[in-house]
């Protein structure tokens, strides 16, 4: 097995690294497939308007604006304090990710993690209660692919 932390969930992954790419485990933090409310709608949305799919980077910046919003309205105010309090009790799920704050912790991350992808379409093979497919393990020989 090959795992990548970083990268594997860019877009441009699988053209780069071709067939090769089909048995390389990466973290994403983010997959339109994920069942979130409003995922594909953001999807669809972001690359009719930019013509290329959204990476992490561009929906964890859309999140961020979603929840600080959430903790606005939650507050009733623009008072810094306020809104801080209201995030650190904010738990919801955006339209990208879910989200949960805590005792000393602002809602600043997905709540499930990291999700190990594949091949070509980016399947989601971990953890198994959102897996589109089981895992290519062990990888084939680079002379049996």
């Amino acid at each position: 097995m090959y795992g990548v932390t970083v990268g594997g969930d860019l877009p441009e992954f699988y053209d780069t690294l071709k067939q090769n790419a089909e048995y390389i485990y990466g973290a994403t933090q983010w997959e339109h497939t994920l069942p979130y409310p409003g995922n594909q709608e953001f999807f669809d949305t972001y690359k009719k308007e930019f013509n290329r799919e959204p990476s992490y980077h561009s929906t964890a910046g859309y999140a961020g604006c979603l929840i600080y919003a959430e903790g606005v309205r939650r507050a009733g105010s623009l008072d810094a304090d306020k809104v801080r309090e209201a995030l650190l009790k904010l738990e919801m799920k955006d339209r990208v990710r879910r989200v949960q704050g805590g005792p000393g912790r602002l809602p600043a991350r997905p709540q499930d993690g990291h999700l190990p992808v594949q091949g070509e379409k980016k399947i989601t093979v971990w953890p198994d209660d959102l897996a589109q497919a089981k895992p290519r393990f062990p990888t084939p020989a680079w002379n049996q692919r």
